[in-house]
């Protein structure tokens, strides 16, 4: 609507990506994927930290860094927690090394090449700003937290199914009031459990057909009405 794109030039074709995602809640456990990952001792929560990239009206240097520095000061020395930073394929992030060095061993920096299908598969909830992998969080039940502190409303993507942070010190409260034991943890979780599913349901719609079967039938019916009306002209 913003666009002013009309009805008949917009197609909906369902999971797409994701659709791998759906496929690995029957294939993967959770202990699959802890071993996958190299998590090898037992915590109550397993926080996953979305580490993007800086992008200028977007993303800047000092809210990835901030949020970094953050959690690990929150995790450091609470063995019951467990941080997963999942680091952006293009990310320089020589300073991220720096800060977790000599820190607990329940912070784990996982290789920037690797899917997040198995970090996603393990987390119990995301940090991040905006982003796809904060959606697909919600398909392995995950809940986000979306941390604006720009305060602008375009990048309140996942609707109300997110917990939206817009202070540096909200941060800092918000851990210490939720984070402090597995049973408020879960508590505060379980309520945004029907507001994520309804999420799922409306972004990911069941279709009749696979999301390629669509791209793939639309294409072609687009390329020959081209051809039709080129071959009319």
């Amino acid at each position: 609507e913003d666009m002013n794109v009309s009805d008949s030039a917009v197609i909906l074709f369902g999971n797409g990506r994701a659709s791998n995602h759906f496929k690995n809640l029957d294939t993967f456990s959770k202990e699959d994927s802890m071993r996958i990952l190299g998590i090898k001792n037992n915590h109550d929560i397993y926080i996953l930290l979305d580490l993007q990239s800086p992008s200028a009206g977007y993303n800047s240097v000092e809210e990835i860094i901030h949020l970094s520095k953050t959690l690990v000061e929150f995790v450091d020395n609470k063995k019951n927690i467990a941080l997963i930073i999942k680091p952006y394929p293009s990310i320089n992030f020589s300073w991220l090394s720096n800060l977790i060095r000599h820190r607990s061993e329940n912070i784990y920096l996982l290789d920037k090449k690797q899917l997040p299908d198995h970090a996603l598969n393990v987390a119990d909830v995301i940090f991040c700003k905006f982003s796809t992998m904060g959606v697909e969080s919600m398909i392995y039940d995950t809940q986000v937290v979306s941390i604006l502190l720009d305060k602008e409303k375009t990048f309140k993507v996942f609707g109300n199914s997110a917990e939206y942070i817009y202070e540096k010190e909200e941060l800092k409260s918000f851990l210490k009031n939720f984070f402090s034991s597995q049973e408020i943890f879960i508590k505060w979780k379980n309520s945004y459990k029907e507001k994520r599913n309804k999420f799922i349901q409306t972004y990911y719609p069941k279709l009749h057909k696979s999301s390629d079967e669509i791209i793939v039938e639309t294409l072609e019916k687009k390329l020959n009405e081209r051809f039709l009306n080129e071959k009319n002209n």
